[in-house]
């Protein structure tokens, strides 16, 4: 099992999502060496036969990067923006408001929960945490919460301490998940949006084997199965040629679809 995941997924191609995000990044503060284009693969590896084995560590160097996997079924998968170099200046929801898509940002953390934010025209419609206050502790130390997210409203409202605060009923509440507006992003049918229901309330469920559920009855794809360090590895293996280990089949795909990795320079890097 994996220790953690986390996606955003938009209904939105991949030049939409590349621009918006260059946008955004540059409004924020960060440097966007390429411009207002995503990097191409053929330039990464360009760069990834520069380094015997560790394109990440060096790539990484006072940058950012996020990938853009092309949308299957109308998704498209975008991994990084969860792994933004502290002090993160965007999150991804700022992303998804610009682009005005219907979107879900989900992930899972170790034993810990399982989440989604809901996205219908570019506006949070729904929340859903497995464990609304354990996962807030973890979310706020990776820096991956959401600056709107109500348990973090409730917290500057008190100027108390992460590790101190405690949240009353009704802010919880909101994190139970609705099937139905499930249902009305993903157009699901009564069955699907019925079986949504149940992986919701089943809390006693590991999160992964939860989250990864909840992602198979939506047809999200690729959850769990790929992250930015992954896609790192394919592509330095795919520089160097490494004879025991041919290319792999799912990453020749994704190029030829528009496989998209923008890299940001943050402010730190300056």
């Amino acid at each position: 099992m994996s220790v953690s995941w986390n996606g955003l997924y938009a209904k939105a191609s991949v030049e939409g999502i590349v621009t918006s995000l260059s946008q955004l990044a540059s409004s924020k503060g960060y440097r966007v060496p390429v411009g207002d284009r995503a990097l191409t693969c053929s330039r990464v590896i360009e760069i990834a036969q520069n380094f015997e084995d560790d394109l990440s560590g060096n790539l990484k160097k006072g940058l950012d990067s996020v990938f853009v996997l092309p949308p299957i079924n109308g998704w498209s998968c975008i991994l990084g923006m969860a792994e933004l170099n502290l002090p993160k200046l965007m999150v991804g929801g700022e992303l998804v408001q610009l682009l005005g898509c219907d979107a879900v940002d989900c992930g899972f953390y170790d034993s810990t929960s399982w989440w989604y934010d809901l996205y219908l025209g570019g506006l949070v419609i729904d929340r859903y945490d497995s464990n609304p206050e354990e996962s807030y502790n973890e979310r706020t130390y990776l820096g991956s919460l959401d600056p709107t997210d109500p348990r973090e409203i409730h917290r500057q409202s008190l100027d108390a301490p992460v590790e101190y605060v405690r949240f009353p009923p009704d802010v919880l509440s909101a994190y139970r998940g609705d099937s139905k507006r499930v249902a009305a992003v993903f157009h699901n049918s009564e069955r699907e949006e019925n079986e949504v229901e149940t992986i919701l309330r089943r809390t006693e469920v590991h999160p992964e084997t939860a989250f990864l559920r909840f992602c198979a009855e939506l047809s999200l794809p690729h959850a769990d199965k790929t992250s930015c360090e992954h896609l790192f590895m394919l592509l330095t293996r795919l520089a160097h040629n490494h004879p025991a280990q041919p290319p792999d089949p799912d990453l020749l795909k994704w190029m030829e679809e528009g496989l998209a990795m923008i890299v940001l320079g943050h402010a730190a890097g300056d």
